[in-house]
């Protein structure tokens, strides 16, 4: 027997666990004791509970027996049940579900237990302590997804990195195996980081029904010998709806040319399929992508995850399999307008027929005939994305666009992180730090442009500007990194200061990592390069007050080794202040909150990348306001492949933003839309010279302190960029800028 008096005295009760296994019996214990000190607060006597009830309906009945017996309220039970609406109205206000307009409400079996969607079968529900711990973006999403399967169909969950996909698409299928309306589902990442990611999510997703869960989690990693994954695999596709199973499994598992045993029969289906990072999935004739669509057979529920949903290949997006709902009605919109600005190889026309086929058989027929689509979203689209577009053009094109997103709104949700979170995650000013080229590096860069002219002189074929720009861009970072072969050694013969001196972009990277660390923060420098995370290694094993860790492929297919260099690098009494990370390897499904710095050091043809690497520092629990660099050599492939993003970014926009008139004017300068532009795509400018920042009149200044920085813009709107003359020289009038 507990003796009891004051809620002071339950909380401080070592012994309360014992008496509720879960936090709606110990809300329900505090307001239970609540009511009886308010009856009895002049009475002066103690209340005894009994710490046998656990269950709700149960402990209620209890209650009601144990007043009768002690005489407490004349043994109505009216009060009893007038309590009981009391507890309800409060637990209702405390979740913001009291209103007529939410769709969500108590579970009329368990009310303080489980919260159910009005609307819905009551198979769909949420604990009461899973429910608290949504944000409201992350609620509507659940309901979206619920729908989806109750229809029976699949989706495309497309919110932007760092709003919670994981934890979201978790608490529903959690709910689904909890409830026995499926029994098992599996999750397919790319990576082992996201393996660690994915586990750690469902743990805490898990904890949150209770001990009394029977959901059973299971990870296949690398080190799983043959014998063992198989078994997780049978015993997953032939449990039963008591012992229900969740497996996370990895994209390696399905890139042999055959499938693991395990999955055999196909003819068993898993109850549910989640593809995280589903836009990787880019080649169609892989073994990986067949294999993936085998497991997939006629699997209605299927939600694929992306936070970088247009990519330059659309039309192999989101195929993953033919017979569901997915996202390929924005790609059939948007591939004309990519072959403008790609100058693909095959013919138009039947190329984007071809895809329309592939996406008519998807949505079940929810698209029109070829002609009529072609004529209501294809032509006008493209019509209103020349450059000769009218005003008639750009109408009827908005017009299509509109459209078409009401067509895809019930199977795709894509929503931003600033419309969201902007109360939640501290603010991230996003700088573009615009930079010269050194005298090594410009005779460098002109030395591979004549390499590649003699080749084309010799009668090679253009398949040589790809590896040209790879070297166009390595150059770009340092010069050492012309010839990527032994770089500790390279950087041991010329010296600390002679290999800083070389690369403007890595003198600035040293001079803001110092100023950061100074003042107490954590940076985290992301790189395309391993050859350039050799240099840094090498310039900050040497600095003094600066503390490096690496992670790279080594250390992301170990999994433990990871997680524990990322939970120290996160404590409060880290050793380490700078981490220096592979985009390949650390750039998606990590959280470092840790740092509330970060530097993109290098330009790729997608933003996406560079936006995910900066959303591993800004996101959900971070508690410091965040400033990003990202750096761009001026006159260099570089600023070619930054103009390159920000159209990508315009047409992003127009399918799930902003209408296609909408900054006209500042993106007509970027379009690259015939052969001789892209030729000039690797062209080196003269030193000083930055057409990006002359497009929009923005005064070229370079920096007293760094004289090869030229300029420095906020991201705000890359389509009308703020300078900012001053950021390193004097931070006060930074400041006052911002």
């Amino acid at each position: 027997m507990y003796r009891i008096t004051t809620i002071d005295d339950l909380i401080e009760s070592q012994d309360i666990s014992d008496f509720a296994n879960d936090s709606s019996d110990v809300l329900m214990l505090v307001y239970v004791v609540r009511y009886f000190n308010e009856i009895r607060k002049n009475e002066g006597k103690n209340v005894q509970l009994c710490p046998l009830i656990n269950k709700s309906k149960q402990f209620l009945l209890f209650i009601a027996k144990f007043a009768v017996s002690k005489g407490i309220d004349d043994g109505k039970k009216h009060s009893i049940d007038k309590h009981r609406l009391q507890i309800d109205d409060e637990l209702r206000k405390e979740l913001e579900i009291d209103g007529n307009d939410t769709p969500w409400r108590l579970n009329s079996s368990q009310p303080l237990k489980y919260v159910e969607l009005k609307k819905l079968p009551r198979e769909i529900r949420l604990p009461v302590p899973l429910f608290r711990r949504l944000y409201s973006h992350q609620r509507s999403g659940i309901e979206w997804m619920a729908n989806l399967f109750i229809a029976k169909t699949g989706g495309v969950l497309g919110d932007e990195m760092g709003m919670g996909k994981t934890f979201l698409s978790l608490s529903l299928i959690m709910s689904l195996l909890d409830s026995r309306t499926i029994r098992n589902a599996i999750v397919v990442c790319p990576n082992p980081i996201l393996l660690t990611t994915w586990l750690s999510e469902a743990t805490k997703v898990k904890d949150c029904f209770g001990s009394d869960c029977a959901i059973q989690v299971d990870v296949i990693t690398s080190d799983i010998g043959e014998v063992e994954r198989n078994k997780i695999l049978k015993d997953a596709k032939n449990c039963s709806r008591k012992k229900p199973r969740l497996v996370i499994t990895g994209y390696g598992m399905y890139s042999g040319g055959k499938l693991p045993r395990g999955f055999m029969p196909l003819k068993k289906r898993f109850g549910y399929i989640i593809i995280d990072e589903a836009h990787k999935l880019k080649n169609k004739d892989s073994n990986r992508r067949k294999n993936i669509q085998k497991v997939i057979g006629t699997t209605p529920h299927i939600l694929l995850l992306t936070g970088t949903p247009l990519l330059n290949r659309l039309e192999v997006m989101f195929q993953i399999d033919h017979r569901l709902v997915f996202y390929l009605v924005v790609s059939t919109a948007l591939l004309p307008i990519y072959f403008l600005c790609f100058q693909w190889s095959l013919p138009f026309f039947y190329l984007i027929k071809e895809l329309y086929h592939v996406v008519d058989l998807a949505s079940r027929k929810r698209l029109s005939k070829w002609i009529d689509f072609s004529t209501r979203f294809v032509r006008p689209i493209v019509a209103a994305r020349q450059r000769t577009a009218t005003e008639y053009d750009l109408l009827r094109g908005a017009r299509a666009l509109k459209d078409l997103k009401a067509m895809i709104a019930p199977v795709c949700l894509i929503r931003k992180r600033n419309d969201h979170l902007s109360d939640i995650v501290p603010k991230n000013d996003e700088l573009d730090c615009w930079c010269n080229l050194s005298e090594k590096q410009r005779d460098l860069y002109k030395s591979s442009i004549a390499y590649l002219d003699d080749l084309r002189n010799a009668g090679e074929k253009s398949g040589c500007v790809l590896p040209l720009i790879l070297r166009l861009r390595m150059i770009c970072a340092h010069p050492l990194l012309s010839d990527p072969v032994n770089i500790k050694e390279k950087c041991q013969e010329l010296g600390l200061d002679q290999v800083i001196n070389d690369s403007p972009k890595l003198k600035f990277i040293i001079d803001r990592v110092r100023e950061y660390c100074n003042n107490g923060s954590r940076v985290i420098v992301f790189t395309h390069f391993l050859a350039f995370l050799d240099v840094l290694e090498f310039v900050f094993s040497d600095m003094e007050g600066i503390n490096s860790c690496r992670l790279d492929g080594r250390v992301s297919g170990k999994p433990k080794q990871l997680k524990t260099m990322i939970d120290n690098f996160n404590s409060d009494g880290s050793m380490f202040n700078v981490m220096l990370v592979s985009i390949k390897a650390g750039g998606v499904g990590l959280t470092l909150n840790g740092a509330s710095k970060c530097i993109v050091c290098d330009t790729t043809w997608s933003q996406a990348e560079s936006d995910q690497a900066v959303a591993r520092i800004c996101r959900p629990g971070q508690l410091r306001e965040c400033e990003s660099l990202h750096l761009i050599t001026a006159g260099t492939v570089e600023e070619k492949m930054f103009g390159k993003q920000i159209y990508k970014g315009l047409l992003e926009r127009n399918v799930i933003g902003e209408s296609v008139q909408k900054k006209r004017r500042s993106i007509t300068e970027l379009r690259f839309s015939n052969k001789e532009e892209l030729t000039n795509l690797i062209e080196l400018e003269p030193h000083g010279v930055c057409q990006y920042l002359e497009s929009f009149n923005i005064p070229i200044v370079p920096s007293v302190q760094h004289p090869s920085i030229i300029a420095i813009t906020r991201r705000s709107d890359v389509y009308n960029p703020i300078v900012i003359n001053s950021v390193s020289d004097d931070d006060n009038d930074n400041d006052d800028n911002s």
